[in-house]
């Protein structure tokens, strides 16, 4: 064993001596080399658990970080904004008394200075309208104004301005950029940068016109009643836009601006490049030429302005008065408005600490009291408002709640009066006998009256009649919609060819409306045109489903790319998919490129199997080293396998030298890399660490890795610090698989979003499994799902009407439902909700169609009516074609007579039930 520095360690002072192998002597030697270390890694992994060690050293260098960081940036500044926001607005709302004392001392002046500052303004807004108003010469300017068609306001600034400096231009001389804008108040100003180039293109105007010298430009520029005054310097432009008649003065002022901001910016101005920015610095200068000056005023009384104060006063005071009674008034039009709106009954109103407060009862079916919010001036923030649900006896809101129970046919007419629901005009004797007996279950109806309600069961025997002759399949809806059939669900292609030209000539029939109805042999036209077109072997298998031809077995390499270039030339075909179809040669193809890539010696034999080269034998190191970089270049290479091959005599010379100085437990294997000595397996913290360091002495060897060693005590420190970082709920496991972090368990999906995101950054994580983990919304959703799914609402004899005990049922799948439909919104998942209606062998053919697809829609509208978005719903009439056993007897019959459930999760318009 030699150090780096040449001295010999090794006994008796050459490298073949035996050390002695005495374990004691072993043990005392390995405190001597890795004993400060260990100790020094005891102290570090001290420091980085300790939660409290740690704080106290955030807690030194905290203070100096943020100083540093203000000096840089304002990134602290923003990530402590919301927390100081958050901090006082709890403290405001906890005790409001000491904030209430800080700002005592400036809020009180503040507020006074503001408020004579407004005085001060309005009063001498007034007393100068006054004067312009009934002055003597505002009179003539009135006059003047009127015949030149100027406005009054342009008039007086003619004459009482004797000029005024408007807007003031700061322009990079060469490339024509605006560096700098300044504007006086109350002008309005054009585009800064249209007018920069403006000026820009008359000076190159000027020069090329009439033959200028480069450094001559215009001076003097007249615009109706404006004066532009431009001075040049080497590498900026100054323009000044005037009003009247400026003083040779103001022309030597800008001047010696123009000159100042060329001594201080000039190489801001030399390295000019598009960025306006570093100008900002000359903005002060350009506002100090905007001046004007004004002529004298007329000498006015002091009664004015105190006429001027006292009509001011008195408008405010008139404006305070006049505020308050407006929001007075509209507060007790809003609650009257209220009181006046059916179903809605206010028992408390009142205003507290600037607030309005509301609350009642109120209807499901009754105006949103929100929607009057706006009539009255109030926004939805203004007003608090607690309304609690009751059902309302006003006929107004009875005769809604009847129409959306009864969904009453057209040619049907309802009417609410005084306890008694009126029915009047045709229908079929179905919805007559179903009204009879609904109506009676609203509250608030005393007497159902149907005399005036005639019985037509026209659209019945012409429906029958229909069917009769189209003789629809089972797949397909039929229904009467005025003069027109309508079809709907699938058919073959030759059936709605006939059933096209037969239903017009049916009595009573005008069209037959097939927008709702598909075709269902077209599929296999296209698979058929698919298989023709393809020709696969025998070992390849198509399936063709909504336009997808899906490709999956073995082929030869050929057949693949032929067929991926005539999937594109097949009518309805939009995608293909061969992911699964695997080239039957392409072991043999790869054998041949690595071959050719990695020139084997006699020594090595190469394979290959589903993408894996593997190499046998024995062969240079050189070889061994180069032949796993070059596999890399193997095209259909995934992996390379050379375990099986034997290294030289030199490799074995290294391999026994390490295995003899690291002394390495049973579960650690070295092997070799080249010269890098590679450990594997699992041996505890101080065998790695004195491994590590041992290994640097070995001579030959040009490095060491441990990568492949499991650290036996990492697992437990490694959960601990997880357990700190993720603070599981007592529903999670955390557990450690090498250095994959896992989680097992049940939590909320808020948690599960939070560990994902913090696993990664614990250290000693390299991966994070969170398979085990279940969502309890997810739970909560599949336990709704399961409970809808085995209810059963069952019905009378020969009607659509539920038997008396069926409302608890009724009553659980609403509450099933709402359970179901709130977790789907937790989990961004769409549901519809399948029900099916079906009827005993009684009922055949058009009869039992006709009785299942009303039983399904009686137990939708009265899921609505508990709250239930109807739009949820889809009815499917099952006829008696579902048979649950044998109907022999009165009992089994009942069984049959039903409704039964399916949740389906909507994905982009598709439907999807139970896997």
């Amino acid at each position: 064993m030699r150090m780096t520095d040449g001295q010999d360690l090794t006994p008796q002072g050459h490298e073949g001596a035996t050390p002695p192998n005495d374990a004691a002597s072993m043990d005392k030697l390995r405190r001597l080399i890795v004993g400060p270390e260990q100790d020094r890694l005891d102290e570090i992994e001290e420091r980085m658990d300790g939660g409290e060690h740690q704080a106290r050293e955030v807690g030194k260098v905290l203070p100096q970080a943020m100083r540093l960081s203000l000096k840089t940036d304002d990134q602290i500044a923003d990530a402590m904004s919301p927390m100081i926001d958050r901090a006082i607005h709890t403290s405001v709302q906890k005790n409001p008394q000491p904030i209430t004392d800080a700002i005592f001392p400036i809020i009180g002046p503040a507020i006074r200075k503001a408020i004579r500052e407004a005085f001060s303004n309005m009063i001498e807004s007034l007393n100068s309208a006054l004067e312009h108003s009934f002055s003597p010469r505002s009179i003539g300017w009135r006059i003047e104004a009127w015949r030149t068609g100027k406005s009054f306001a342009e008039v007086v600034l003619t004459h009482t301005i004797v000029y005024r400096v408007e807007q003031v231009f700061l322009i990079h001389k060469e490339t024509g950029l605006l560096l700098q804008h300044v504007v006086a108040d109350a002008v309005a100003a054009q585009d800064a940068d249209m007018v920069s180039g403006m000026l820009t293109a008359i000076q190159d105007f000027v020069r090329d016109s009439f033959g200028a010298g480069e450094g001559e430009s215009v001076g003097t520029m007249q615009v109706g009643e404006l004066t532009v005054w431009v001075e040049a310097g080497p590498r900026a432009v100054l323009a000044g836009v005037m009003r009247g008649n400026p003083p040779a003065a103001l022309r030597q002022q800008m001047i010696e601006t123009l000159e100042a901001i060329h001594r201080e910016q000039g190489q801001s101005l030399a390295d000019f490049s598009g960025d306006a920015a570093p100008f900002e610095y000359s903005r002060p200068k350009l506002e100090a030429l905007l001046k004007e000056a004004k002529q004298e005023k007329e000498k006015t009384g002091a009664p004015v302005l105190a006429v001027a104060a006292i009509v001011l006063l008195m408008l405010v005071i008139i404006v305070w008065i006049a505020l308050g009674w407006y929001a007075h008034h509209a507060w007790n039009g809003y609650i009257q408005a209220l009181r006046d709106e059916p179903g809605l009954v206010v028992t408390e109103a009142k205003r507290e600490d600037g607030r309005y407060f509301v609350a009642g009862l109120r209807d499901p079916l009754a105006r949103d009291p929100r929607s009057l919010l706006g009539t009255y001036g109030f926004s939805e923030g203004d007003v608090v408002e607690d309304w609690q649900p009751y059902h309302a006896l006003h006929p107004a809101l009875v005769q809604k709640r009847l129409l959306m129970l009864l969904a009453p046919p057209p040619g049907v007419t309802l009417t609410f009066d005084k306890g008694v629901a009126t029915l009047s005009g045709e229908a079929d004797s179905a919805f007559v006998d179903e009204a009879r007996v609904l109506a009676r279950s609203v509250p608030g109806v005393i007497k159902v009256d149907d005399h005036d309600l005639k019985v037509n069961d026209a659209a019945s025997v012409t429906m029958r009649r229909v069917e009769r002759m189209l003789t629809p399949p089972q797949t397909v809806k039929l229904e009467l919609v005025g003069h027109t059939i309508r079809a709907s669900g699938e058919a073959p292609g030759q059936w709605i060819d006939r059933a096209t030209l037969l239903a017009p000539l049916l009595p009573g029939i005008e069209a037959f409306d097939t927008r709702q109805l598909t075709a269902s042999d077209r599929q296999q036209a296209v698979f058929r045109e698919a298989y023709r077109v393809l020709a696969p072997p025998d070992s390849v298998v198509l399936d063709y489903k909504d336009g997808v031809i899906t490709a999956r077995g073995k082929a030869t390499t050929q057949w693949i790319e032929q067929a991926r270039m005539l999937a594109r030339s097949i009518a309805g075909v939009e995608v293909y998919h061969d992911d699964d179809v695997v080239a039957a040669d392409a072991d043999e193809l790869l054998l041949a490129r690595a071959r050719r890539v990695l020139e084997p010696p006699a020594g090595v034999t190469l394979a290959a199997q589903s993408g894996v080269v593997t190499a046998t034998g024995s062969a240079p190191e050189k070889w061994i080293a180069d032949a796993k970089l070059l596999i890399r270049a193997v095209d259909g290479a995934a992996a390379y396998h050379d375990e099986y091959l034997k290294p030289s005599d030199h490799a074995q010379r290294l391999l026994a030298r390490a295995n003899k100085l690291l002394n390495p437990p049973p579960t650690v294997k070295l092997a070799l890399d080249g010269d890098t000595i590679n450990a594997s397996g699992s041996a505890t913290h101080e065998w790695i660490a004195s491994a590590r360091l041992l290994a640097r002495s070995i001579d030959g060897a040009s490095g060491y890795t441990d990568g492949g060693v499991t650290d036996t005590d990492f697992a437990d420190r490694l959960v601990s610090r997880a357990t700190l970082a993720l603070r599981p709920p007592p529903t999670v496991k955390l557990s450690v698989d090498g250095q994959t972090l896992k989680a097992e368990g049940s939590a909320s999906r808020p948690w599960i979003a939070e560990a994902r995101r913090l696993a990664p950054l614990i250290e000693g994580v390299k991966a994070y499994d969170e398979t085990g983990l279940s969502d309890v919304t997810t739970a909560k959703f599949n336990a709704a799902r399961q409970r809808i799914e085995t209810r059963t609402v069952y019905f009378t004899q020969n009607r659509d009407l539920i038997i008396e005990d069926q409302e608890r049922v009724i009553g659980a799948l609403t509450n099933d439902m709402r359970d179901l439909l709130d977790a789907a919104a937790a989990m961004n998942q769409k549901v519809r909700i399948e029900v099916t209606g079906h009827t005993d062998i009684t009922d055949q053919g058009e009869s039992a169609q006709k009785l299942s697809q009303s039983r399904a829609d009686m137990v939708v509208r009265l899921l609505s009516l508990a709250g239930i978005e109807p739009s949820v719903f889809t009815t499917v009439a099952a006829g008696n074609s579902v048979r649950l056993g044998p109907q022999d007897t009165e009992e089994q019959k009942a069984r049959h007579r039903r409704t039964t459930f399916r949740v389906m999760i909507v994905n982009d318009g598709k439907t999807q039930g139970n896997p």
